[in-house]
């Protein structure tokens, strides 16, 4: 992963939301999530970039757990 933006056009910010969008080295190009309430944009990013930085981290093999991302949802469904 190289970056994660939080990017706020002027009709989102009127509505408050916003577009997060993850960059890597892929050739497909960025992933871009839009229409989330800003808020969640926030915190979306700021878990991805712990992800990212706790698996640069981690020893080979072993990637850190990261609350949030991949856990159950309540009722058990995924």
């Amino acid at each position: 992963m190289q970056t994660v933006d939080t990017l706020r056009g002027p009709i989102q910010r009127r509505y408050g939301l916003a577009t997060l969008t993850v960059t890597t080295a892929s050739t497909a190009g960025a992933v871009e999530i839009a229409g989330l309430a800003e808020a969640d944009a926030e915190e979306l990013s700021r878990l991805i970039g712990r992800a990212a930085s706790d698996a640069r981290t981690a020893p080979a093999g072993l990637a850190a757990p990261v609350g949030g991302i991949g856990e159950a949802a309540p009722g058990g469904a995924a």
